[in-house]
């Protein structure tokens, strides 16, 4: 039985070269509702989309932190920074209103989502 109904969009991080999904899904396998959180970063010039493993995460009143497979991200009000692991690039970010993530990039996390929670 397919376990994805719908997700829920919490972070949306964006510049001219790439732009951070955070999203969730309800998880009710444990017999009690739960997310399961899934990140995903997409390269807008070579038209990629990779979703990121996340290693781990720090939080204060302020600024968030989160350190992935693929770089680590750090945000704080409604600026960030995503700095990519194997090749050290700095990527300035904007955080936006999740309800302004393009439905291009919502397609591409749904399908994606249909395949990895069937």
């Amino acid at each position: 039985m397919e376990r994805f109904t719908s997700f829920q969009c919490h972070s949306y991080l964006d510049n001219n070269s790439v732009c951070i999904l955070e999203v969730s899904i309800p998880d009710d396998r444990n017999g009690y509702p739960t997310r399961d959180f899934h990140w995903f970063l997409f390269q807008k010039t070579s038209l990629t989309f990779q979703e990121m493993q996340l290693k781990s995460a720090d939080a204060s009143s302020s600024v968030q932190e989160r350190f992935f497979d693929l770089g680590y991200l750090k945000y704080k009000g409604d600026e960030g920074v995503f700095i990519v692991q194997q090749q050290p690039v700095i990527h300035p970010l904007r955080l936006i209103e999740s309800k302004q993530v393009p439905d291009t990039y919502l397609t591409v996390v749904r399908d994606h989502l249909l395949k990895v929670t069937a």
